[in-house]
């Protein structure tokens, strides 16, 4: 049976359904509500990530310290088809210096956060909306300036 339903709105409109033993279910897109936006919200690749997703999803905690000019080094490596979901960062330095945090590759694409740091400083970013890694098996990391150390905390899910 196709899995699309005629609808008669004047001259007859289609939509997408999805057919589950002759009873059609309307598939419908998510959108970010913006005024005269179409920006789809983004899923988990099958699905949209909800409390139920997040529930059954494994949650994480990662703590690393980091030092001067080191590149690409790894926070957190995900299980095996699995993406990262970033919540929170928490980084505390004990001498001035940047860092950069990012999804696989340190690019302004995939970056989750750049922090130019005092001595003795730090910042706490807590994500309204979470960092979702670009794709499974990715690896979160970091890469650190001349002078930097500290203490890195990044906690999240796994889905």
């Amino acid at each position: 049976m196709a899995d699309n339903v005629a609808i008669t709105a004047g001259s007859g409109t289609t939509v997408a359904t999805d057919d589950v033993s002759g009873t059609h279910y309307q598939r419908v897109k998510l959108v970010d509500g913006t005024l005269d936006s179409s920006t789809a919200i983004p899923g988990d690749g099958s699905g949209l990530y909800t409390q139920s997703v997040l529930e059954r999803a494994t949650f994480v905690v990662k703590t690393v310290d980091f030092t001067a000019s080191q590149t690409a080094q790894s926070i957190w490596t995900p299980g095996s088809g699995k993406k990262f979901v970033v919540c929170d960062v928490i980084c505390s330095a004990s001498a001035a210096g940047a860092i950069t945090i990012f999804d696989a590759t340190d690019s302004t694409t995939y970056r989750v956060a750049k922090l130019n740091l005092a001595a003795n400083g730090g910042a706490v970013m807590n994500y309204t909306k979470p960092y979702v890694s670009a794709a499974a098996n990715n690896v979160l990391k970091y890469t650190t300036g001349t002078g930097a150390a500290g203490s890195l905390t990044v906690s999240g899910y796994e889905v």
